[in-house]
């Protein structure tokens, strides 16, 4: 384990400094102190920086969780592992969850006509799935935001990451209790029905305009035969339903202390000076999520629901996309890339000390 210590000597001169209160903490011009191992010297010193140096030092070594100055988790904190203990790591971290959290959240609005096309649903029933995501950050913003310094943040941001994959494969749940439902293009019945199609004699126009009736009719058969092969019943479409509405509840919960969180954390182990820089990385980098989102969402559009090989091009009337292909991406995405955010520091209490010593320095 290692720790910051300050080993310094009490004079005359320092305690004239501090009102004639003996201090070890003070020395006439110079303070020596032991970080990570290593011995520094800072000067000139003065007692308003003298003060502050003390009041890290007791709060370092009050602090029940002053381990939580190290990377790691637990009692497993390697020294490979206090390379990455800065915000370049953690910006550039956080940065990759950015971008795979923007794109969940865009890719519902790629896929949401093959939703309501799957499961037969309404316009106001596709608004309603929609809404729930702002139902689930609204129920929660205002009080996890309220614990943004009384939580370890970059594990706090980890379990609402995890949080968000855990939503997106729960959608998927959507199709995978109803896929018994759905018909296979490979069945006797589609296939029987293409080679109709195909063995049709070819008619004049005369001969179309003689039959004109009787073609309406059929296709009309064939349609609603159509459309009733696509229909779920009323159960399985409520469960379908209540699966992307706890999803999507889950995933505005997931979202809500993003703000509050990443910006209390960068803030208190930033100069206030480079707060703005690392915030406007991190926030530049997700704004390519939804271009992702829909990319993929074009890509598995294109793609049978069921992964089969079919007949049937995008532009027939029975294809459906696998719409659950891309939330299994990006929520497992969102499962891994959260892990290495577990083992970032809750607080940076040795490079703030440092920082503002050499802020201090600058200013005398």
């Amino acid at each position: 384990m290692k720790h910051a210590t300050y080993e310094l000597s009490s004079t005359k001169i320092a305690q004239d400094q501090n009102d004639g209160v003996i201090n070890n903490g003070f020395q006439e011009d110079t303070v020596t102190g032991t970080i990570d191992g290593k011995i520094k010297t800072f000067t000139p010193f003065d007692k308003e920086t003298c003060a502050s140096v003390d009041k890290e030092k007791a709060q370092l070594e009050t602090n029940e969780d002053i381990d939580d100055i190290y990377c790691g988790f637990g009692s497993c904190r390697p020294p490979v592992l206090q390379g990455c203990k800065n915000m370049v790591c953690f910006s550039a971290m956080y940065s990759v969850i950015g971008l795979v959290t923007s794109a969940l959240i865009t890719y519902i609005n790629s896929q949401i006509t093959t939703l309501e096309k799957h499961f037969n649903m309404s316009s106001s029933m596709s608004g309603f799935i929609m809404s729930c995501n702002d139902i689930g950050y609204l129920a929660t913003t205002l009080f996890v935001s309220y614990y943004a310094r009384r939580v370890h943040i970059p594990r706090s941001l980890s379990l609402c990451t995890i949080l968000y994959g855990i939503s997106a494969v729960l959608c998927t749940m959507a199709y995978f209790s109803t896929k018994d439902q759905l018909p296979s293009l490979t069945d006797d019945s589609y296939q029987g029905r293409n080679q109709s199609l195909q063995k049709l004699p070819r008619v004049d126009f005369a001969q179309i305009c003689q039959n004109l009736t009787s073609t309406s009719s059929s296709c009309e058969q064939n349609s609603k035969g159509q459309k009733s092969v696509l229909e779920l019943s009323d159960k399985w479409k409520t469960i379908a339903i209540c699966f992307i509405a706890l999803g999507m509840i889950l995933q505005g919960t997931a979202k809500s202390p993003r703000q509050a969180y990443i910006g209390t954390y960068v803030d208190d182990n930033l100069p206030r000076t480079k707060t703005s820089l690392y915030l406007g990385i991190m926030t530049g980098v997700s704004i390519f999520g939804p271009s992702i989102a829909y990319a993929l969402g074009g890509v598995v559009s294109n793609v049978y629901i069921t992964l089969e090989e079919t007949n049937i091009s995008p532009r027939d009337p029975r294809w459906l996309g696998a719409w659950w292909l891309g939330f299994l991406i990006f929520g497992g995405a969102g499962i891994l890339v959260a892990i290495p955010l577990i083992f970032f520091p809750r607080r940076m209490y040795v490079q703030k000390t440092l920082d503002a010593i050499k802020l201090k320095e600058k200013v005398d």
